[in-house]
C-alpha cells in the first residue's frame, strides 16, 4: 500500500479530530487513535526536513500572517520542519489515518518571490539567490510542543527571525537548531509530544462517503453561499435538521482546513469555493 504524508497542524477539535483533514473525509475517519506517546524520544538528534508547500497547507499550519499577502504569481512556500520525533503510531481502526508521528521542535515557513527559474527550491538554493541575486522572501517560525518558559534561551534567536532569508538567516537558523536540540533532547526536558503529520492512503481521500450535517452545512456554506465563517455561523439554523444538529465547532474545523487560519470575515476565493464543491460531491 502506498501511502503519503501530510504535515497537520497539531490543533484537534473536540480534542479528536484533526482539523487539517475534516474536509477530506468524514468526521469519524479523521480521529486520532488517543496513543500519543507521553514523552519524548531522547535517542537522536534534531533533524531538519525541507519541503514545497502550497499557500493553503502554509496558512492551515500556522503561518497565516505570512500567506495574508500574495506577493505576485511568482510566489512559492518552503516548509522546514526541523524536529525530534517518536515512532510512529498506527492509526486508529477505520479512521484514514494509517500511522500518527508526534514529536516536538519548530517549523520555519519560506515565502519566496522572483526566484530565478533555474535555482531550485531548497534552504541552499532559495538563501544563495537572496543573497546575491533579485529574490524577495520572508519567513516565520512556529514552535510545536515547545513552551514559553523553555524557549527562554533561544529568545535572542527568534528575535532575529525576521526579514528575507537570505545566508546570514540560515546561519542564525542553524544556531537555532543547535540550541533548540539541547532543550528538546535534554534528559529533564518535560516536553509532550504533539501531533506533528499523518501518513494516509491517497486513495481514501477520494472514495465517497456520507457527511455529518455539521461538515455538510460548512461545505455548503463555502461553495454555493460564498459565506465567510461569520456569515456561516450567524446562520446556522437554530432547530435539528433532519433529526441532526449543527455544531459550530465543527463548522469552524472545516473553514479552517480549506481556508486557513484566516479572519473570520474573510470570503471563500474560487478557488477554495472549487474545492469545497469537489469535496461535497466528489466530483473529479
Amino acid at each position: 500500500m502506498r501511502t503519503i504524508t501530510i504535515p497537520v497542524s497539531a490543533s484537534l477539535v473536540d480534542d479528536k479530530y484533526v482539523a487539517s483533514l475534516l474536509a477530506l473525509a468524514p468526521l469519524e475517519q479523521v480521529e486520532v487513535s488517543g496513543s500519543a506517546p507521553p514523552t519524548l524520544a531522547k535517542a537522536g538528534n534534531t533533524s531538519l526536513r525541507a519541503t514545497s508547500i502550497n499557500r493553503e497547507l502554509a496558512a492551515n499550519l500556522g503561518f497565516e500572517s505570512l500567506v495574508s499577502v500574495e506577493i505576485n504569481a511568482s510566489t512559492q512556500y518552503l516548509l522546514l520542519d526541523v524536529i525530534t520525533q517518536n515512532p510512529p503510531v498506527p492509526g486508529k481502526p477505520g479512521s484514514i489515518i494509517q500511522s500518527e508521528t508526534y514529536g516536538a521542535g519548530f517549523r520555519v515557513c519560506v515565502k519566496v518571490w522572483n526566484l530565478d527559474g533555474k535555482s531550485t527550491l531548497s534552504v541552499a538554493g532559495v538563501s544563495a539567490e537572496c543573497t546575491v541575486k533579485a529574490a524577495r522572501s520572508s519567513y516565520e517560525l512556529v514552535f510545536l510542543g515547545i513552551d514559553l518558559g523553555e524557549l527562554e534561551p533561544v529568545v535572542p534567536f527568534i528575535g532575529a527571525a525576521i526579514g528575507t532569508f537570505d545566508a546570514a538567516a540560515v546561519e542564525r537558523l542553524g544556531t537555532l537548531i543547535s540550541a533548540a536540540d539541547e532543550i528538546i533532547t535534554s534528559p529533564t526536558s518535560t516536553i509532550r509530544p504533539v501531533l506533528l503529520s499523518v501518513d494516509v492512503d491517497p486513495n481514501d481521500l477520494r472514495l465517497p462517503h456520507a457527511r455529518s450535517f455539521s461538515t455538510s452545512y460548512a461545505l455548503q456554506s463555502i461553495w454555493d453561499k460564498k459565506r465567510t465563517l461569520d456569515e456561516a455561523i450567524r446562520n446556522i439554523p437554530s432547530v435539528r435538521v433532519n433529526g441532526g444538529s449543527i455544531r459550530e465547532d465543527l463548522v469552524r474545523g472545516v473553514y479552517q482546513s480549506i481556508l486557513g487560519n484566516v479572519p473570520a470575515t474573510t470570503q471563500p476565493s474560487g478557488d477554495q469555493r472549487t474545492i469545497a464543491m469537489k469535496t461535497l460531491f466528489w466530483a473529479e
